[in-house]
């Protein structure tokens, strides 16, 4: 059981840094983010992002 909860969140955490690496809309948004506040914002974007696909997959996979 908590073997499947840790894949799925790490499907999830993967899933969320393929929506944010390439440079669709959200991919700008979090570039922008990162360039006009620092790596430190950009980052946490990113990192939300990918939190929020992760708590998606894991109530919808």
């Amino acid at each position: 059981m908590a073997e499947g909860i840790v894949f799925l969140a790490v499907a999830g955490f993967a899933a969320g840094l393929g929506v944010a690496m390439p440079l669709g809309a959200i991919g700008v948004l979090i570039v922008r983010e990162g360039m006009l506040r620092g790596r430190r914002s950009g980052l946490a974007a990113a990192s939300g992002v990918a939190t929020v696909d992760t708590l998606y997959c894991l109530g919808g996979c």
